[in-house]
């Protein structure tokens, strides 16, 4: 949901007249790139997890 939100924020700031677009997409590149992290530095814990933790 609260990416829903920024992404729309995000989006709605492109029209001109608003400031503040550049936070929007920076709190949305935050945000991916802490999913991606979290895949790339616990990627072997998780996969461990998937298959039941053996």
């Amino acid at each position: 949901f609260w990416f829903v939100i920024q992404l729309v924020s995000a989006m709605a700031s492109l029209g001109g007249m608003q400031g503040g677009g550049v936070a929007w997409f920076a709190h949305l590149g935050g945000f991916i790139a802490g999913v991606a992290l979290i895949y790339v530095m616990a990627g072997d814990t998780i996969r461990w997890l998937r298959r039941g933790g053996y």
